[in-house]
């Protein structure tokens, strides 16, 4: 089980809710914790996620007659590895998740999709086009009411 708790250093402090902490701390007792600490950058917009999901995902697995969990897949593991450095010393390329990303991040990796897709004979709707015509079809879909 992992927990992720939000906090704010401020004047050399750590400020956080400590009766989270007591409450994690109760479900952990007697075990051993990784306690890791990094700063957040600006969280992945629902319009970026949306647009990768529906304008990339979903139309990419359409064109290629994938199931969308597996162009998912896909995706992730070529356009978004890291490499690790294993205890013995070597290097292992790894795919990573897409959960911790931050707005910047996401962005790149977007990117890299929509590349890696065209290198595959696929051209994926830029964002603007795909909002726009999504908004048109909406448009339609209100009007036909």
């Amino acid at each position: 089980m992992k927990y992720e708790l939000l906090a704010k250093a401020e004047k050399g402090k750590l400020l956080i809710n400590r009766h989270v902490i007591e409450e994690v701390a109760e479900r952990f007792d007697g075990k051993k914790l990784l306690v890791h600490i990094q700063p957040i950058g600006k969280a992945i917009s629902p319009a970026q996620r949306g647009y990768y999901f529906a304008g990339v995902v979903k139309a990419a697995a359409e064109y290629f007659g994938f199931e969308e969990t597996v162009m998912h897949d896909y995706l992730k593991s070529e356009c978004n590895q890291k490499v690790i450095t294993l205890p013995n010393g070597k290097t292992k390329t790894i795919v990573a998740s897409t959960a911790g990303l931050n707005r910047k991040e996401y962005t790149e990796f977007v990117d890299r999709c929509i590349i890696r897709l065209a290198e595959l004979g696929f051209a994926v709707e830029n964002p603007e086009d795909y909002y726009n015509r999504k908004d048109n079809e909406l448009r339609g879909e209100l009007a036909a009411l």
